[in-house]
């Protein structure tokens, strides 16, 4: 959302919120999510209503995510103590912040149910996270209902349609007209993209493993054999997930695509014979992008290893849609020893994809920042010096979207607050007007002054 704000940064700008007596008839028409001692507890509702009316910002999500957590209190004083709680960060966070603290608690309690739940939970999030279509909670049902061994699609085995709602604490919801099971917000999946190394790091093999069986069902194998039409009218009926999974493109990966997505290392020289290192798959992606992507290490290490044994394979090969490096991808997924490894062996720098971001640029954006100190010092330790295509420096990069901990090692290092970027801004000047240009704070500007 950051990038599209920008595209329009000449643009007057509406902002549009809930008043707080929008939030009030809310939680009053939500107030059965609530444990029953609110409704016998005097003016504790009235407490409730108030708090988070002033706490949501305006924004019915917060309240929403808020409620979910008062509704798993027990006893009068934890949920006052919540209730204390969202109050002062209300008062203490902009927007973003009590947005991304409010996901980060959803998450925590996800986390913190029962083993089977929890799993569940990461399962429907994943599906419909990695979607490229809405999918209907039929299709989810079918998806998760096939288990290893299964050559029929059971109906007992299939999940409760509540019970995949509820154990994703508030993240999900369904539109009862169409059947459609969605994220809550946009912001939802900007959260889940933004975190998803944590909550969803294996989860791609289970995704591969599901749509697999699924296409292995006995129910599919029977009407093959039928007349075409008859085929496609009965079995197609009976299991719902089949149009989606056999209607996806595939991104016409080799084995040693895959084999690098998913780490298996140990396959990759029997691989390397039959498929060359440096081959792209179909939405131009290299062996090399997905290994380092996704983490592995081992198998990074080891394409490191065969690519400057090739002279033909670089380091730095670049993606055919976005442009990106394998240093673009690991810093912005965060992975600190991988970029380190291809610091280590020379890897770029400066190369910028398609947006004309550097490595270190894309960094920031994302948040990743543990990798800063390596990037910096390698693209030679002059920070003043470093440019996005638009000529901001990291110091208006890193306020403009609101990474504390890199502005604060900018400022640390003696960047100049007063100095001017390529288009003439001041460093304490741009920051400001990038974030203010949509939600003007006190605290924000006196963060780049007082720096």
């Amino acid at each position: 959302m950051k990038d599209i704000k920008k595209e329009f940064n000449w643009c007057p700008s509406v902002e549009i919120s809930a008043v707080p007596t929008d939030i009030a008839l809310y939680v009053n028409g939500h107030q059965n999510m609530l444990p029953r001692f609110v409704g016998e507890t005097p003016g504790l509702l009235q407490n409730i209503q108030d708090t988070l009316s002033e706490a949501a910002q305006g924004m019915f999500l917060i309240a929403q995510l808020s409620l979910e957590w008062l509704r798993t209190e027990i006893f009068v004083k934890d949920l006052e103590n919540t209730l204390a709680q969202l109050l002062e960060r209300g008062e203490r966070s902009d927007l973003e912040q009590v947005l991304g603290k409010a996901y980060d608690e959803t998450m925590g309690r996800i986390f913190s149910q029962n083993a089977r739940h929890k799993e569940l939970a990461r399962k429907v999030l994943s599906w419909i996270f990695f979607a490229k279509d809405k999918l209907t909670t039929d299709q989810v049902q079918h998806a998760l209902a096939v288990k290893d061994g299964d050559t029929r699609l059971n109906a007992k085995g299939m999940n409760d349609r509540g019970l995949m709602v509820s154990v994703c604490c508030g993240l999900v919801i369904v539109d009862e007209a169409s059947g459609i099971i969605r994220l809550v917000h946009y912001t939802t999946q900007e959260y889940l993209s933004d975190n998803e190394a944590q909550w969803c790091p294996d989860i791609q093999a289970y995704l591969t493993k599901q749509f697999v069986s699924y296409l292995l069902l006995r129910d599919f194998e029977e009407g093959a054999v039928r007349a075409a039409y008859d085929a496609r009218s009965s079995s197609l009926r009976e299991v719902s997930m089949l149009p989606y999974s056999s209607s996806r493109e595939p991104y016409a990966m080799d084995g040693l695509h895959l084999a690098a997505r998913f780490g298996l290392h140990g396959f990759m020289d029997i691989l390397l014979e039959k498929y060359d290192l440096d081959s792209k798959d179909g939405v131009g992606q290299t062996t090399s992008t997905w290994a380092y992507a996704a983490g592995h290490k081992d198998t990074a290490e080891l394409l490191i290893q065969k690519s400057l044994a090739c002279e033909e394979v670089s380091l730095d090969v670049q993606d055919s849609v976005y442009e990106e490096t394998p240093l673009h991808r690991a810093a912005s997924q965060g992975h600190l020893e991988i970029v380190e490894v291809l610091d280590g062996h020379g890897a770029g720098t400066e190369i910028k994809d398609s947006t004309g971001r550097t490595p270190i640029v894309r960094m920031i954006l994302r948040g990743r920042d543990g990798i800063f100190e390596v990037l910096l010092k390698a693209s030679g330790g002059q920070a003043e010096q470093i440019f996005y295509a638009e000529k901001q420096s990291l110091l208006s990069i890193a306020v403009g979207c609101d990474n504390k901990e890199v502005t604060q090692l900018l400022l640390d290092m003696g960047v100049r607050v007063d100095a001017r970027d390529m288009n003439e801004w001041p460093y304490g000047r741009a920051p400001a007007r990038e974030k203010c240009r949509f939600r003007p704070t006190r605290q924000r500007r006196e963060f780049c002054v007082d720096g």
